[in-house]
This record gives structure tokens, C-alpha cells and sequence, in this order.
């Protein structure tokens, strides 16, 4: 059902299973409102409870400042702009989380990363465009759907709203790419309604049945690591971990007692393992990151691992993170190099507390 969120009363899951929370992205024209609404027919036709959701959602008195912003009926500041959007998407966060458990997938036209991609494409700085969304949930699913601005101007309508020109959707396409993540899946927005068509079907409804089985519904990236976002990754990256190994992996690194690992907890347990009794974890961690399993691990699988994990990085810090210790200088760390790495990180840590 498209924006109809009045079933909001249902009963949360306890049992695991939930909805799937797939975001659909690109350039104004690309494709994502015609192809979200297909996605929402297709999956209702299986029997599998759905909502369509719009950002900017513009039924809201803060949407409609948006709207008469975007029909060029009112002239706003950049940055009021983009906190404008944000909000919009923090007044939906609590019924986004309550629909997701209670077991309804969410196809969501546009989230986080347009707001980021369209404001930075005007020259606000990247990480402070980033900022107010940290706390929102992360998408199990992301698709951006590639074409190329002068194709996406050719389409009908192109030009209607404040932002469909098509210098500043070449800036916008170059922010996108900044922003991408290894898991996004990207689709060719070039070709047929229906070959993309077929292709989203398979991949979205292979996350709906995944998150139906217990997929950890992803918590907002808040720098600390829970026992249910510590397995969801382990598990992600072919890793098997009982209830109980993880809690107990989590009681030997969460030294506070409060349930989740900080940054402070995590370097520790990184320096511990400088000893020789400790090497086979570190290894283990090594093993973690290095996703593809060639002996090294790349900035962008670093940058995955680490936001993933709720560690807010930016790929420009993981960079530099690796060239740090990247001796032989190939762009990734071995596992000597990656020991070197994480005692670094202990001693900023350490450096930065004081200790």
C-alpha cells in the first residue's frame, strides 16, 4: 500500500522476522518512482505485507516547506535546507522502525544519501552534510539506478522542479559516486523498463526472505557495536557465530558492562592482541575485514567493515588509515601491516584520553 501507514499498531515481531528495508537511488529521472511502485505490486503480489515511502514526504507540515521550496514558491538557505530534509526523515525514523517489525518491507524512494548527495552538490561541506543523519536506520538493501545526466534530461517532464538542471545533476552524480557503498548494488538505468525491472524483483526478494529469517534489523550508526550488529556482520561476511559465542566475545571486549563496544573498548581488545596468545583473534579480525579473502584488505573494504560496524569513517580516513603503515606501498595492509595499524589506533586512543 503506497503511504499508507496506519497499520502502525501492529504487534512487533518477537520472534526475528521483519520487513526489509530496501532505498532506491539516483538522479532525478532515473527511474525510482516508476520502478519502486512496480517493486510494490510485485512483492504485495506474493503476499508479502508492503508500504511505498516518499522522501521528501511531503504530507507533513515540514514536507510541505520543502515542496513549496522545491516548486520554487519559496527561497531557503542551503543549509536550512538540508536540515529540513533531514528532519522530515527523523519525524518518519520511530513508525519506520515500528512498520519494519511488525514484519512490513518498506520500498523508500529516496532516504539519506540524496540528502547528502544533492546538498554537498551545492558546495556544503560532505561530512557536515552527513552529520544529521547519523542515528536515522540503515537500508538492508540499497539500488542506484546509473544513468548518465544527459540521458536522464531527455525524459519527459525534466526540468519541472528547482533542481532538474542538468549541470547540477553532473554534481550530483559525482557526489553519489563519493558516496557509495561495496554493498549497493548497482543497476543500469539505460536499459529497458523491464530488464530493470526483472532484475530489482530478484535481488529485493532475496533481502525480504533473508530479513523474514532474522536478519538483525541494522541499529542507527551511534559508535558503539551491539551483540545483534556484531552478529549481523560476522554473519555477513560467512561467519557463524552461536548466541552464545557472541556473548561471550562480547563479554571479554565490553569492559564497561553496559552491553555494546565503544571505540575505546575495541582498541583495547585490538592492543591486547599484540601478544602472542592474542594473535589467532587478531587474526580472526584481520580475517573480518579482508572480505574478498586474498590476504589483504582494501580502503574500501576497511571503510565497509568499520560503518558497518557503526564506526563513523569517511573513505578519505580509511586511506589514510592504510597508507600509514602501508609499507610496500600497494594500497591495502597485510596482516603485519594491519597489527602495526591497530597499535596506532591504541595510541591515539590512548593519547586522546590522556592516559
Amino acid at each position: 500500500m503506497e503511504n499508507n501507514h496506519n497499520n502502525g499498531n501492529r504487534s512487533v515481531c518477537d520472534g526475528g522476522s521483519r520487513g526489509a528495508f530496501v532505498v532506491l537511488e539516483g538522479l532525478d529521472r532515473s527511474g525510482k518512482t516508476s520502478q519502486s511502485s512496480k517493486l510494490l505490486s510485485y512483492l504485495e503480489g506474493l503476499g508479502h505485507p508492503t508500504e511505498l515511502w516518499r522522501f521528501p514526504d511531503r504530507s507533513t507540515s515540514i514536507g510541505q516547506m520543502i515542496s513549496a521550496y522545491l516548486s520554487n514558491q519559496s527561497q531557503l538557505d542551503d543549509h536550512t535546507i538540508h536540515l529540513l530534509y533531514s528532519a522530515n526523515r527523523w519525524e518518519k525514523r520511530s513508525l519506520m522502525e515500528t512498520q519494519l517489525k511488525s514484519g512490513t518491507t518498506l520500498i523508500v524512494d529516496r532516504y539519506s544519501y540524496s540528502g547528502v548527495a544533492f546538498s554537498s552538490a551545492k558546495g556544503l561541506d560532505f561530512e557536515w552534510c552527513k552529520a544529521p543523519e547519523i542515528g536515522l536506520l540503515a537500508p538492508d538493501l540499497v539500488l542506484y539506478l546509473d544513468i548518465p545526466p544527459e540521458k536522464a534530461a531527455e525524459r519527459g517532464g525534466y526540468g519541472g522542479e528547482r533542481y532538474e538542471k542538468l549541470e547540477f545533476q553532473r554534481k550530483v552524480a559525482e557526489c553519489y559516486l563519493a558516496l557509495r557503498d561495496p554493498s549497493w548494488k548497482i543497476i543500469d538505468g539505460c536499459q529497458s523498463m523491464e530488464e530493470i525491472q526483472k532484475q530489482l524483483q530478484q535481488i529485493v526478494l532475496d533481502h525480504v526472505i533473508a530479513c523474514k529469517k532474522g536478519r538483525p534489523l541494522s541499529h542507527p550508526c551511534d559508535g558503539k557495536i551491539s551483540t545483534d550488529e556484531l552478529g549481523g556482520v560476522l554473519k555477513a561476511t560467512g561467519s557463524t557465530y552461536t548466541t552464545e559465542e557472541l556473548e561471550r566475545v562480547m563479554d571479554d571486549i565490553d569492559t564497561d558492562k553496559d552491553g555494546f563496544i565503544n571505540l575505546e573498548e575495541f582498541a583495547e581488545f585490538c592492543r591486547s592482541s599484540s601478544n602472542a596468545t592474542a594473535e589467532s583473534e587478531l587474526k580472526e579480525a584481520f580475517d573480518l575485514y579482508d572480505q574478498n579473502k586474498n590476504g589483504l584488505i582494501s580502503s574500501a573494504e576497511l571503510h565497509q567493515v568499520l560503518n558497518r560496524l557503526g564506526l563513523q569513517c569517511s573513505m578519505e580516513d580509511c586511506e589514510r588509515m592504510i597508507e600509514s603503515v602501508d609499507s610496500d606501498g600497494d594500497g591495502c595492509v597485510n596482516f603485519n601491516e594491519f597489527q602495526k595499524m591497530m597499535a596506532a589506533t591504541v595510541k591515539n586512543e590512548n593519547t586522546s584520553t590522556g592516559n
